[in-house]
């Protein structure tokens, strides 16, 4: 009996923080709903349920420009995004980032959906689709897919693609073979861009294709031997698809996914007033001759918190 009497504090102690990270969650969902409700980073840091050591972002290795090694140490664009929302979240230093390996895209949903990581960084596109299966926050990012051919084919534009023996890669199940086959190009599908981008160096392919920052990175390893390409535009003569780029985030992760957009927002915010921010300094280091989206898009959720105006929170 006085065992049972030992743990009551406990039990009461964690029942009351369920409580309170469920009446959080709902109050959070209430004003995304257009309803009254108002909830402070602090509470939306203890509700997300994070680590107080480290929080775990899954990133690519292999992505020229995006995600990759250098002298050991992650660099990038979607790097430094993922250094700058952790940074956002009270995680200072590189240290309090457990860094995963996502090998190729089908990881992004799967790591969420096992739970081996809080945050999925990685050239990934906002769609109907992944939201069945996880959450995004964003877009931090907006670019179009293109085209990455060699140059020794002697394409005359994107429509010579269309010719059978002019094959092309992509990555199987993506939202690039979506949209190519939308538009009647032949298009064979691999696990990742790698793969396609290793054939073509091999001679298999005539050219791949996907989102045009991460084409920029290949090009950038050999620009004689490469030539990049336009999709042709829509009816209106803008790009037939925008990639939207998110941050994926476990599904039922409320308070995350709304933390996160609160980041995004408010160094969006930032941008607008004229101050030049990380997000400004990721893209000039990595994107400037890549793209010419030079500003950061504002996120579709922008909750106003409490302390919406404080610096992030302290670890």
């Amino acid at each position: 009996m006085r065992r049972i009497f030992h743990w009551l504090p406990r039990i009461a102690a964690a029942t009351v923080f369920l409580l309170m990270a469920s009446l959080t969650v709902v109050a959070v969902v209430q004003q995304r709903r257009g309803t009254a409700a108002s909830v402070s980073v602090d509470q939306l840091i203890r509700a997300a349920g994070l680590r107080p050591d480290r929080i775990r972002i899954a990133v690519f290795e292999d992505q020229p420009g995006l995600g990759y090694l250098e002298n050991g140490r992650h660099a990038g664009f979607d790097v430094d995004i993922a250094r700058m929302v952790a940074r956002g979240l009270g995680y200072a230093d590189d240290d309090r980032i457990e860094w995963h390996r996502m090998r190729n895209n089908i990881d992004r949903i799967l790591m969420l959906k096992n739970d081996q990581a809080d945050l999925v960084i990685g050239s990934f596109s906002i769609t109907d689709e992944r939201k069945r299966d996880v959450a995004f926050a964003g877009p931090y990012l907006i670019t179009e897919q293109g085209v990455l051919a060699s140059a020794e084919a002697g394409l005359t534009g994107v429509d010579d693609l269309r010719r059978p023996e002019n094959r092309m890669c992509t990555v199987a199940g993506s939202t690039s073979e979506r949209l190519l086959m939308t538009l009647g190009f032949p298009v064979t599908g691999l696990n990742g861009i790698n793969e396609c981008f290793d054939r073509l160096a091999a001679g298999d392919f005539v050219a791949i294709s996907t989102d045009k920052t991460l084409l920029a990175g290949f090009d950038a390893r050999d620009p004689s031997r490469y030539q990049l390409l336009d999709l042709p535009p829509g009816e209106d003569g803008q790009p037939a698809v925008q990639e939207r780029i998110g941050i994926g985030i476990r599904k039922d992760n409320i308070a995350l996914r709304t933390l996160v957009d609160h980041l995004l927002d408010r160094i969006y915010r930032q941008q607008q007033r004229g101050l030049t921010t990380d997000w400004q300094r990721a893209y000039n280091a990595h994107l400037a001759a890549a793209t010419a989206t030079s500003h950061q898009p504002p996120p579709d959720e922008r909750p106003e918190l409490l302390d919406y105006d404080s610096k992030g929170p302290t670890r």
